[in-house]
């Protein structure tokens, strides 16, 4: 293949010491690239001098790939690799290469080639952006004016949040808008896999990687969203299984807070202590910005009664299977055999 046949040739021209001072600093022969101050370990010699090989190394590699003219074959063997955009993110191409069995030795050189050569259109990593390869100049330009503008368009407030089909309207018009194309989903994600700061949680609403609604730090926070969009009380061990799940879910977008798995005890803890959170009974939690009632059903029936003092059955029994779910035999044994309820015909009576 061009890229192991441009190593191997490199490595009979090129000073030896040199080229093991770029295959260490980039990870071509290892698993890891190494610091200076570690290849200077490895070869004795001081971190400055490590740098004046690395540095001198870059330009002789420079230069060999100009003179034996590899730069033509490399750059259409990155293109034969991109996406309907011209574009495609590092870490995306790593993955397409090591599914067509290309070893991670030439992703590695790949990737040194594209770092050092002028000519390679690669944007290097910066504190928005991570790094991505693209079919020509012009694009590469596009793709940066393109990401700035959705960049601002989705993150300028940080504690704001977008759900998943108002993010993708965003990305494909501003595609439309800047490369004159309709982008397909792939296209969309991998637009928006350039953006650092980009983040989501389980429920497909995007925001700023640092915004609490996006990635909670607490166990107390993620209860609260996970309830908010569920939008129904659940038990605690359902809570507990939900987090779970998407504590394994694999999603480049996914915040890793919510990696975290919890016991059942801190769980229960959290509910417990927690005033936005209200007990429904049977250990089961709801909000309580919901405007629940507190309380088992046994407890909320006494309620209604002694406020009612009398009441008939039917009207009791609709007023409290709106609060809670409960079967009507259930209901049946409640109001037949408390002590402080009397049935008198159709009414249910409260008595002291």
């Amino acid at each position: 293949m061009i890229i192991i046949d441009f190593w191997e040739h490199a490595k009979k021209t090129i000073d030896k010491r040199i080229v093991e001072t770029i295959a260490k600093h980039y990870g071509i022969e290892s698993e890891q690239p190494m610091s200076l101050a570690e290849i200077g370990r490895d070869f004795k010699i001081t971190r400055e001098r490590v740098r004046q090989l690395r540095n001198k190394g870059v330009r002789l590699f420079i230069n060999f790939i100009n003179e034996n003219n590899y730069l033509k074959e490399i750059k259409k063997f990155i293109k034969d690799h991109l996406n309907n955009l011209g574009l495609r993110t590092e870490s995306k191409l790593r993955t397409i290469l090591l599914e067509k069995n290309f070893s991670n030795k030439e992703v590695s050189i790949l990737k040194f080639i594209a770092s050092i050569h002028p000519e390679v259109d690669y944007h290097h990593e910066t504190d928005h952006y991570r790094p991505f390869f693209a079919e020509n100049n012009k694009v590469l330009i596009t793709a940066l004016h393109s990401l700035n503008r959705i960049r601002k368009l989705i993150l300028s407030k940080p504690l704001s949040i977008l759900d998943q089909e108002k993010i993708y309207d965003i990305v494909a018009r501003e595609i439309k808008i800047h490369f004159h194309k309709t982008a397909s989903l792939d296209d969309l994600i991998e637009v928006m896999s350039v953006i650092k700061e980009l983040s989501k949680n389980p429920f497909n609403q995007y925001g700023y990687i640092d915004n609490p609604y996006v990635a909670p730090k607490s166990i107390n926070n993620k209860i609260y969203l996970l309830l908010k969009n569920v939008k129904k009380p659940m038990h605690f061990e359902e809570i507990k299984n939900y987090l779970d799940q998407i504590s394994k879910t694999k999603d480049d977008f996914l915040h890793p807070n919510w990696q975290k798995q919890y016991s059942i005890g801190s769980i229960t803890n959290a509910l417990m202590n927690d005033p936005r959170f209200i007990f429904v009974g049977k250990g089961t939690y709801g909000l309580k910005e919901w405007n629940l009632i507190e309380g088992t059903a046994k407890e909320i029936l006494l309620k209604i009664l002694k406020k009612a003092k009398k009441i008939k059955k039917e009207i009791l029994w609709q007023k409290l299977s709106t609060i809670r779910k409960i079967s009507r035999n259930s209901f049946n044994i409640y109001i037949c055999y408390h002590p402080n309820i009397k049935i008198q015909g159709d009414y249910v009576i409260y008595k002291k």
